[in-house]
Protein backbone atom coordinates (compact mmCIF):
# COMPACT_ATOMS: atom_id res chain seq x y z
CA UNK A 1 0.00 0.00 0.00
CA UNK A 2 1.54 3.18 -0.97
CA UNK A 3 0.29 6.36 0.75
CA UNK A 4 0.36 10.16 -0.97
CA UNK A 5 -0.93 13.14 0.22
CA UNK A 6 -4.61 13.93 -1.02
CA UNK A 7 -3.94 17.54 -1.34
CA UNK A 8 -1.19 16.94 -4.01
CA UNK A 9 -3.37 15.92 -6.97
CA UNK A 10 -0.28 15.71 -9.06
CA UNK A 11 1.13 12.95 -7.34
CA UNK A 12 -1.93 11.14 -6.64
CA UNK A 13 -2.88 10.98 -10.43
CA UNK A 14 0.28 8.97 -11.29
CA UNK A 15 0.75 6.91 -8.30
CA UNK A 16 -0.55 4.24 -10.15
CA UNK A 17 2.94 3.73 -12.13
CA UNK A 18 4.89 2.60 -9.28
CA UNK A 19 3.07 -1.06 -8.90
CA UNK A 20 1.58 -0.58 -5.68
CA UNK A 21 -1.54 -3.17 -4.59
CA UNK A 22 -3.14 -0.35 -3.31
CA UNK A 23 -2.71 3.47 -2.98
CA UNK A 24 -3.93 5.41 -0.57
CA UNK A 25 -4.99 8.67 -0.70
CA UNK A 26 -4.30 10.76 2.76
CA UNK A 27 -6.32 13.23 4.17
CA UNK A 28 -4.26 12.70 7.52
CA UNK A 29 -0.83 12.78 8.63
CA UNK A 30 0.50 14.17 5.40
CA UNK A 31 -1.82 17.12 4.77
CA UNK A 32 -2.08 20.40 6.52
CA UNK A 33 -5.55 21.11 8.04
CA UNK A 34 -6.33 24.49 5.96
CA UNK A 35 -5.48 21.88 3.15
CA UNK A 36 -8.44 19.48 3.58
CA UNK A 37 -11.74 20.59 2.70
CA UNK A 38 -10.23 21.42 -0.89
CA UNK A 39 -8.68 17.69 -0.85
CA UNK A 40 -12.04 16.82 -0.39
CA UNK A 41 -12.87 18.47 -3.25
CA UNK A 42 -10.91 16.30 -5.89
CA UNK A 43 -11.08 13.37 -4.23
CA UNK A 44 -13.60 11.83 -6.78
CA UNK A 45 -11.64 13.22 -9.81
CA UNK A 46 -8.33 12.19 -8.62
CA UNK A 47 -9.45 9.01 -7.57
CA UNK A 48 -11.13 8.36 -10.85
CA UNK A 49 -7.90 9.68 -12.56
CA UNK A 50 -5.95 7.30 -10.60
CA UNK A 51 -8.02 4.23 -11.74
CA UNK A 52 -8.10 5.24 -15.03
CA UNK A 53 -4.54 5.00 -15.33
CA UNK A 54 -4.55 1.72 -14.19
CA UNK A 55 -4.80 1.13 -10.07
CA UNK A 56 -6.72 -1.80 -9.21
CA UNK A 57 -7.23 -0.48 -5.62
CA UNK A 58 -8.08 2.91 -4.28
CA UNK A 59 -8.02 4.07 -0.22
CA UNK A 60 -9.07 6.65 1.53
CA UNK A 61 -7.10 7.22 5.21
CA UNK A 62 -9.64 10.32 6.29
CA UNK A 63 -9.02 12.45 9.66
CA UNK A 64 -10.36 11.02 12.45
CA UNK A 65 -13.44 11.22 13.69
CA UNK A 66 -12.88 13.83 16.34
CA UNK A 67 -10.76 16.15 13.07
CA UNK A 68 -13.63 16.41 10.57
CA UNK A 69 -13.27 12.65 9.25
CA UNK A 70 -17.18 12.02 8.99
CA UNK A 71 -16.84 15.18 6.12
CA UNK A 72 -14.05 12.74 4.52
CA UNK A 73 -16.30 9.65 5.28
CA UNK A 74 -19.07 11.50 2.91
CA UNK A 75 -16.86 12.19 0.39
CA UNK A 76 -15.03 8.91 0.07
CA UNK A 77 -18.99 7.63 -0.10
CA UNK A 78 -19.56 10.19 -3.04
CA UNK A 79 -16.17 9.05 -4.84
CA UNK A 80 -16.99 5.99 -7.18
CA UNK A 81 -13.37 5.07 -7.72
CA UNK A 82 -12.54 5.02 -3.64
CA UNK A 83 -12.94 1.21 -3.13
CA UNK A 84 -11.35 0.73 0.80
CA UNK A 85 -11.73 3.06 3.69
CA UNK A 86 -9.42 3.13 6.42
CA UNK A 87 -10.35 4.32 10.27
CA UNK A 88 -7.51 6.10 12.29
CA UNK A 89 -7.42 6.09 15.31
CA UNK A 90 -9.84 3.28 15.43
CA UNK A 91 -11.99 1.87 18.84
CA UNK A 92 -15.16 0.17 19.00
CA UNK A 93 -17.38 3.34 19.38
CA UNK A 94 -15.70 5.14 16.30
CA UNK A 95 -15.99 2.42 13.96
CA UNK A 96 -19.28 2.14 14.93
CA UNK A 97 -20.25 5.59 14.30
CA UNK A 98 -17.89 5.37 10.48
CA UNK A 99 -20.51 2.05 10.16
CA UNK A 100 -23.68 3.99 10.77
CA UNK A 101 -22.65 6.90 8.78
CA UNK A 102 -21.89 4.96 5.58
CA UNK A 103 -25.64 3.14 6.15
CA UNK A 104 -27.02 6.82 6.34
CA UNK A 105 -24.89 7.40 3.13
CA UNK A 106 -26.48 4.38 1.45
CA UNK A 107 -22.81 3.20 1.32
CA UNK A 108 -21.33 -0.23 1.22
CA UNK A 109 -18.03 0.97 1.66
CA UNK A 110 -15.52 -1.78 3.25
CA UNK A 111 -13.33 -0.78 6.40
CA UNK A 112 -10.01 -1.17 7.23
CA UNK A 113 -9.22 -0.16 11.29
CA UNK A 114 -5.74 1.61 11.79
CA UNK A 115 -4.89 0.28 15.48
CA UNK A 116 -2.53 2.59 16.56
CA UNK A 117 -4.13 3.49 20.74
CA UNK A 118 -3.57 1.26 23.56
CA UNK A 119 -7.69 0.92 23.95
CA UNK A 120 -7.20 -0.06 20.43
CA UNK A 121 -4.66 -2.33 21.24
CA UNK A 122 -6.45 -3.89 24.13
CA UNK A 123 -9.69 -4.24 22.37
CA UNK A 124 -8.79 -5.14 18.69
CA UNK A 125 -10.63 -8.65 18.44
CA UNK A 126 -13.73 -6.71 20.07
CA UNK A 127 -13.23 -3.74 17.50
CA UNK A 128 -12.53 -6.27 14.62
CA UNK A 129 -16.40 -7.46 15.40
CA UNK A 130 -17.86 -3.95 15.60
CA UNK A 131 -18.60 -3.99 12.10
CA UNK A 132 -19.47 -6.59 9.38
CA UNK A 133 -17.49 -3.81 6.67
CA UNK A 134 -14.36 -4.53 8.56
CA UNK A 135 -12.08 -6.68 6.35
CA UNK A 136 -8.56 -6.22 7.98
CA UNK A 137 -6.37 -4.43 10.22
CA UNK A 138 -3.86 -1.76 9.59
CA UNK A 139 -1.19 -2.40 12.78
CA UNK A 140 1.41 0.22 12.41
CA UNK A 141 2.47 -0.94 15.78
CA UNK A 142 6.41 -1.08 15.19
CA UNK A 143 6.54 2.31 13.26
CA UNK A 144 9.27 4.44 14.51
CA UNK A 145 8.06 7.82 15.64
CA UNK A 146 4.40 6.45 15.43
CA UNK A 147 1.44 6.65 17.20
CA UNK A 148 2.42 3.64 19.16
CA UNK A 149 5.94 4.50 19.73
CA UNK A 150 4.49 7.57 21.27
CA UNK A 151 1.48 6.47 23.35
CA UNK A 152 3.71 3.40 24.51
CA UNK A 153 7.27 4.90 25.19
CA UNK A 154 9.18 1.83 24.11
CA UNK A 155 12.61 1.88 23.00
CA UNK A 156 12.41 1.79 19.03
CA UNK A 157 15.10 -1.09 17.33
CA UNK A 158 14.33 -2.26 13.91
CA UNK A 159 14.84 -6.02 15.10
CA UNK A 160 11.24 -5.25 16.92
CA UNK A 161 11.56 -7.37 20.20
CA UNK A 162 9.99 -4.74 22.11
CA UNK A 163 6.31 -4.75 19.83
CA UNK A 164 6.85 -8.88 19.10
CA UNK A 165 3.97 -9.56 21.71
CA UNK A 166 1.73 -6.60 20.31
CA UNK A 167 2.28 -7.58 16.88
CA UNK A 168 1.75 -11.29 17.62
CA UNK A 169 -1.49 -10.10 19.35
CA UNK A 170 -2.93 -8.31 16.83
CA UNK A 171 -1.98 -10.71 14.13
CA UNK A 172 -4.00 -13.13 16.24
CA UNK A 173 -6.92 -10.76 17.28
CA UNK A 174 -7.10 -10.53 13.19
CA UNK A 175 -7.38 -14.26 12.31
CA UNK A 176 -9.52 -15.07 14.93
CA UNK A 177 -12.00 -12.51 13.16
CA UNK A 178 -11.25 -14.28 10.14
CA UNK A 179 -9.76 -11.64 8.47
CA UNK A 180 -6.92 -12.24 5.65
CA UNK A 181 -5.56 -9.00 5.80
CA UNK A 182 -3.63 -7.40 8.12
CA UNK A 183 -1.19 -4.79 7.09
CA UNK A 184 2.42 -3.73 8.76
CA UNK A 185 4.72 -0.64 8.69
CA UNK A 186 5.77 1.77 8.16
CA UNK A 187 9.63 2.32 7.74
CA UNK A 188 10.51 6.16 8.22
CA UNK A 189 14.37 6.20 6.49
CA UNK A 190 14.13 6.56 2.93
CA UNK A 191 17.99 5.75 2.29
CA UNK A 192 17.84 2.43 4.70
CA UNK A 193 16.78 -0.56 2.02
CA UNK A 194 18.02 -2.47 4.16
CA UNK A 195 16.39 -1.67 7.58
CA UNK A 196 13.34 -1.41 5.51
CA UNK A 197 13.44 -4.72 4.47
CA UNK A 198 14.57 -6.25 8.01
CA UNK A 199 11.78 -4.65 9.18
CA UNK A 200 8.75 -5.94 6.57
CA UNK A 201 10.72 -9.49 6.88
CA UNK A 202 9.88 -9.02 10.88
CA UNK A 203 6.05 -8.76 9.88
CA UNK A 204 6.00 -11.25 6.99
CA UNK A 205 7.11 -14.29 9.50
CA UNK A 206 4.59 -12.94 11.83
CA UNK A 207 1.91 -13.77 8.84
CA UNK A 208 1.25 -10.16 8.08
CA UNK A 209 0.24 -9.68 4.29
CA UNK A 210 1.14 -6.40 3.61
CA UNK A 211 3.18 -3.40 4.38
CA UNK A 212 2.89 0.26 3.95
CA UNK A 213 4.96 1.99 1.85
CA UNK A 214 5.87 5.97 2.29
CA UNK A 215 7.75 6.57 -0.71
CA UNK A 216 7.72 5.27 -4.24
CA UNK A 217 11.29 3.51 -3.84
CA UNK A 218 10.12 1.43 -1.18
CA UNK A 219 6.92 -0.48 -3.39
CA UNK A 220 9.42 -3.04 -4.75
CA UNK A 221 11.70 -4.32 -1.62
CA UNK A 222 8.82 -4.68 0.37
CA UNK A 223 6.99 -6.62 -2.37
CA UNK A 224 10.44 -8.53 -3.40
CA UNK A 225 10.12 -9.21 0.65
CA UNK A 226 6.83 -9.81 1.18
CA UNK A 227 7.10 -12.68 -1.98
CA UNK A 228 7.86 -16.10 -0.78
CA UNK A 229 11.02 -17.42 -1.57
CA UNK A 230 12.08 -19.60 -4.80
CA UNK A 231 12.62 -22.79 -2.24
CA UNK A 232 9.15 -22.22 -0.63
CA UNK A 233 7.70 -21.57 -4.31
CA UNK A 234 9.16 -25.11 -5.18
CA UNK A 235 8.81 -27.12 -2.31
CA UNK A 236 4.74 -25.86 -2.31
CA UNK A 237 4.54 -27.53 -5.96
CA UNK A 238 6.01 -30.49 -5.24
CA UNK A 239 4.12 -31.02 -2.32
CA UNK A 240 0.69 -30.51 -4.47
CA UNK A 241 1.84 -32.22 -7.20
CA UNK A 242 3.21 -35.52 -4.70
CA UNK A 243 -0.29 -35.54 -2.45
CA UNK A 244 -1.89 -35.73 -6.26
CA UNK A 245 0.14 -38.70 -6.70
CA UNK A 246 -0.27 -40.07 -3.62
CA UNK A 247 -4.37 -39.87 -3.79
CA UNK A 248 -4.64 -41.27 -6.85
CA UNK A 249 -3.11 -44.35 -5.18
CA UNK A 250 -5.56 -44.20 -2.42
CA UNK A 251 -3.54 -42.22 0.42
CA UNK A 252 -4.33 -39.02 2.53
CA UNK A 253 -0.69 -38.64 3.81
CA UNK A 254 2.77 -39.10 2.11
CA UNK A 255 6.46 -38.73 2.78
CA UNK A 256 8.30 -36.51 0.43
CA UNK A 257 11.70 -36.34 0.68
CA UNK A 258 12.41 -36.40 4.56
CA UNK A 259 8.84 -34.65 5.12
CA UNK A 260 5.45 -36.47 6.14
CA UNK A 261 3.05 -34.39 3.96
CA UNK A 262 -0.98 -34.38 3.96
CA UNK A 263 -3.85 -32.38 3.28
CA UNK A 264 -2.65 -29.63 5.84
CA UNK A 265 0.69 -29.31 3.82
CA UNK A 266 -1.89 -28.87 0.44
CA UNK A 267 -3.41 -26.05 2.14
CA UNK A 268 0.20 -24.13 2.98
CA UNK A 269 1.15 -24.57 -0.30
CA UNK A 270 -1.47 -23.40 -1.86
CA UNK A 271 -1.49 -19.96 0.53
CA UNK A 272 2.03 -20.19 -0.22
CA UNK A 273 1.48 -19.97 -4.17
CA UNK A 274 -1.63 -17.47 -3.51
CA UNK A 275 1.25 -15.23 -2.48
CA UNK A 276 3.62 -15.68 -4.95
CA UNK A 277 1.08 -14.54 -7.51
CA UNK A 278 -0.46 -11.81 -6.16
Amino acid sequence: MLYVPGNRSEWVRKAAKYGADAVVIDFEDSVPDEEVPAAREALAENAQALRDAGQSIIVLRPNEVQRGGLLDVAAAAAAPAVDLLMVPKSTVDVIKVVDRTLDELGCELPLLPIIETPEAMVTAYELGRASRRNIGFWAGSGARNGDPHRFLGFDWSVEGQETLFLRSKLLLDARANGFEHIIGGAWVDLDDKDGLCKHVESYRVLGYTGYVAIHPGQVEPIHETLRPSEEEIAYAREAIETMRRAEQQGQGAIRMGSDMIDYATVRMAERVLALAER
